[in-house]
């Protein structure tokens, strides 16, 4: 059981100019590049870009019994980019994921924003609504900060098959939304940045919050949660 989750999202953020960087909110993540206890391992790295204040990817994986994979991109505040999120619980049996641009303004204002940057995903999200095991994301709280075109579901691995088809809406939002890092992105004005400044803290303690959860409820017995905090905090 593996899906080159990691693999698959690196290629895509390779194409990226990235400045790796070694801390996080104070805290320094060295040690989550490549930490090994009880059967978990855990791998990752972040980054920054020319409009990202920090791009981070990560796995835990438990022997054969789980593998957890997130990305995240988190937006500059002076732009009005929206935020990248991609989570990944692969089983044996299944894999539950969700894949989002989570929008950093209030969508029913700024219909400029809707238009730009999520309307020219109706296409895609169309043709992964059909994805075997589609369901809402089940975090209400989470669920409140995705975009109408977010993808959610647990997919059951009926053949080998399915894991890929699985991965191919992480990947195909991810290049969308590179796409959208290398078009042309204003500046927002003061009133603007205060609105995203607040929408961004909001967004990444829900999905702090999300990920904690899931952790607490797969690894984190094994990896203690001193470590599992931190590995939410590198992503968020």
């Amino acid at each position: 059981m593996h899906t080159p989750y990691i693999e698959k999202m690196s290629e895509q953020l390779n194409q990226l100019a990235l400045t790796q960087i070694h801390e996080c909110g104070g805290q320094d993540i060295r040690q989550l590049a490549a930490y090994e206890k009880d059967g978990a391992r855990i791998r990752l790295n972040a980054y920054q870009a020319e409009i990202a204040e920090k791009i981070a990817i990560g796995s835990i994986a438990v022997d054969n019994e789980v593998s957890i994979g997130v990305c995240t991109i988190i937006p500059k505040n002076d732009i009005s980019i929206p935020i990248y999120v991609s989570r990944w619980e692969e089983r044996q049996e299944a894999i539950t994921l969700l894949v989002d641009m989570m929008p950093t303004v209030d969508m029913i204002v700024d219909e400029a924003y809707r238009v730009k940057y999520l309307e020219p995903l109706n296409e895609t999200w169309d043709r992964f609504s059909n994805l075997s095991g589609i369901q809402p994301e089940d975090d209400n709280d989470l669920r409140a900060a995705c975009s109408i075109i977010y993808t959610g579901a647990c997919v059951p691995i009926e053949k080998e098959g399915m894991r890929m088809a699985a991965l191919a809406p992480h990947l195909d939002y991810l290049k969308k939304y590179i796409a959208y890092m290398t078009d042309d992105t204003p500046a927002v004005n003061a009133a603007k940045q205060k609105e995203i400044t607040r929408r961004i803290a909001a967004v990444r303690t829900l999905l702090g919050n999300n990920l904690k959860d899931v952790l607490s409820k797969t690894v984190e017995q094994k990896l203690g949660k001193e470590m599992c905090d931190l590995f939410c905090n590198a992503l968020t």
